[in-house]
């Protein structure tokens, strides 16, 4: 299970700081993901704004998929 709120990298006893969640980290990797593919368009706050939206989308969808049941014979299929 992939709890959106579980921190990527456990806690060394660091309490000051406990480092990124799940969905910030995933949302973060999509956004970096979403800049190299940057066009001219992307200069406005209201273009920027919608890269991060659909960063925080793509890393809740990948931790829906994550998160899905997979049978037997799916997880076969796939490491093949």
């Amino acid at each position: 299970m992939t709890n959106p709120t579980d921190r990527v990298f456990p806690s060394n006893g660091n309490v000051t700081y406990p480092g990124l969640t799940k969905r910030e980290y995933f949302a973060a990797m999509a956004l970096q993901g979403l800049c190299l593919r940057v066009s001219p368009d992307y200069t406005t706050g209201e273009c920027n704004s919608k890269l991060v939206q659909r960063s925080c989308l793509l890393a809740d969808l990948l931790m829906l998929e994550l998160n899905k049941a997979a049978s037997p014979d799916e997880s076969k299929e796939a490491v093949k």
